[in-house]
């Protein structure tokens, strides 16, 4: 396993959009051709939270290529939060937050976080071209 990508994320909006794009860069030279959306859509929603909800101060991020998976831990240095009601909780049709945790939970291999609800750690697969779902008669168009 080769070295993890290590940042500091400033607490700014901005910044998350340099981390992703650094974790693009990272995957695509770790795993040459794999598809990063399923990663790059839960590691977005878990950046914004921990800057929004992290005092705005820097969150550390540490991701590494595991085969064909990306491992994440995302620490905030906020407080924490709630995570096991969160959890139990299915975001509303009108409800303006919530729904990241629900994507998370729908694309990340695996999900948890630390007691005090500062640091989450995820897995996401890293599908190749070969394995993506082609247009077979169950996805075909009416």
């Amino acid at each position: 396993m080769s070295p993890p990508l290590v940042l500091e994320v400033p607490g700014t909006l901005a910044a998350v959009d340099q981390a992703m794009e650094a974790v693009r860069i990272y995957v695509a030279a770790e795993r040459p051709g794999a598809r990063d959306y399923e990663l790059c859509l839960v590691l977005r929603e878990a950046l914004i939270n921990a800057v929004c909800h992290g005092g705005g101060e820097p969150t550390r991020l540490s991701l590494w290529v595991d085969g064909p998976s990306a491992r994440v831990r995302v620490r905030d240095p906020g407080p924490g939060f709630d995570w096991r009601a969160a959890l139990a909780r299915l975001p509303g049709d009108r409800d303006e937050g919530g729904r990241g945790l629900w994507m998370m939970r729908q694309w990340a291999e695996d999900l948890a976080f630390n007691e005090e609800g500062n640091e989450l750690h995820l897995c996401c697969r890293l599908a190749s071209p070969a394995e993506e779902p082609g247009p077979g008669p169950e996805r075909s168009a009416p």
